[in-house]
């Protein structure tokens, strides 16, 4: 019973050695938003308006990404105007602010809320020039 277990691993490794001869095996890496042109034929041999719709496919989803880097760009430009103008509000408020203080002779008021107002204009421009780096 062994021995007929041994025979027939044999001849399944000599049938193995004998399909393998027989046959290739090929491998590729193809990387790219559309298939490979040869790809594409076996497409095209499956069904001739594959090729058509497939390219029809990349160029909508080409104008949908377009679109929303776009869209995305200009929300990003957006959030940044408005940045500028609450913080542009924001000055001009806190200068009138210590403005009024100082005009009713509260000058430790202007005087410190005038030095905090300094400092936060310098740190955001200092933080502006590290950001950019």
């Amino acid at each position: 019973m062994a021995n007929q277990k041994a025979k027939n691993l044999t001849n399944q490794h000599t049938q193995a050695a004998i399909k393998q001869d027989d046959c290739s095996i090929q491998a590729g890496i193809f990387q790219g938003p559309l298939p490979h042109p040869s790809i594409m034929e076996g497409y095209r041999r499956l069904d001739s308006s594959y090729p058509e719709r497939i390219m029809k496919d990349f160029e909508a989803n080409s104008e949908h990404l377009r679109y929303m880097q776009r869209t995305a760009q200009q929300a990003e430009i957006d959030k940044d105007r408005r940045a500028q103008w609450m913080a542009y509000s924001l000055t001009i408020f806190l200068l009138l602010v210590l403005v009024y203080a100082i005009y009713k002779d509260s000058y430790i008021v202007g005087g410190i809320g005038g030095l905090a107002f300094l400092g936060l204009i310098i740190k955001s421009f200092v933080a502006k020039k590290q950001g950019n780096n």
